[in-house]
């Protein structure tokens, strides 16, 4: 009787070191699915799954798969219609040993600093780094302090903070008394969009004789509708008011506003 068994085969996974001017270190980890080792035989035809997991201000570059009798292969990571998932690695085990690594690299972390409606209505700039330029690639864990400052005729309302993948939260901010408004900003593991947000200013309309006042906005149907304006309102700058005899007056000979 022959009790004929399929032949294994060694697979290895490492996690290779990042290596810059400041020499090596681990920046992230690798393992097989389904156990805790990094060395395990495998039969022909088998299929394993790698994952790897950089640590904050890193991401994985590329995967190598190479095999004892030299061939090499080199993968982005498991490749899902036309999006790649760089974390994970799929691979048909060949009847020949092998190893898989994995390399990392720096990720790529911006922050842009902006405002809508350009200069006119206001600016933002970074306080504690002049060089800084919004859109710049920064790293994990650098702090920033930006400052709000409205144009004449504009005041500051809040910031809009906006990282990759999350929702985004409004904050507050320091009031500097002047009429500027600064906010503290940690980088972490995500891009970061932080936008000032700017209103135009108010002013009191005060109506003197029998002369009455209405603006026209747009309501929820998008119709003009007519809004009247009473003594002493506050009308926000800019809103074009149309000022009238009222209704049973009309103007005085040579009557002027």
């Amino acid at each position: 009787v022959y009790t004929v068994i399929g032949l294994t085969y060694e697979m290895n996974a490492v996690a290779v070191e990042y290596e810059n001017r400041d020499g090596k270190r681990p920046v992230g980890t690798v393992q097989i699915i389904g156990t805790d080792s990094l060395s395990q035989y495998y039969a022909a035809g088998t299929a394993i799954q790698f994952y790897a997991k950089a640590i904050a201000g890193y991401e994985v570059d590329h995967w190598s798969y190479q095999r004892q009798d030299g061939k090499e292969v080199i993968y982005k990571g498991t490749e899902s219609g036309s999006t790649v998932n760089t974390e994970r690695l799929n691979i048909t085990m060949e009847a020949n040993a092998a190893t898989v690594r994995v390399y990392f690299k720096p990720k790529k972390i911006s922050l842009r600093a902006y405002n809508d409606g350009g200069s006119s209505v206001g600016s933002v700039v970074c306080e504690s780094d002049e060089s800084f330029s919004s859109g710049a690639h920064v790293s994990n864990g650098a702090k920033f302090t930006f400052k709000a400052v409205p144009a004449e005729g504009y005041h500051f309302r809040d910031w809009s903070v906006s990282e990759t993948g999350k929702n985004t939260y409004t904050e507050k901010g320091t009031a500097n008394g002047d009429g500027t408004n600064s906010v503290d900003i940690t980088v972490g593991n995500e891009s970061i969009e932080l936008k000032a947000n700017f209103e135009r200013d108010s002013y009191t309309l005060n109506l003197e004789g029998n002369i009455s006042a209405s603006y026209t906005r747009s309501n929820t149907a998008g119709a003009d509708q007519k809004i009247d304006v009473k003594n002493g309102a506050s009308i926000v700058g800019d809103t074009v008011i149309t000022v009238e005899p009222k209704t049973g007056y009309r103007p005085a000979d040579e009557a002027k506003f």
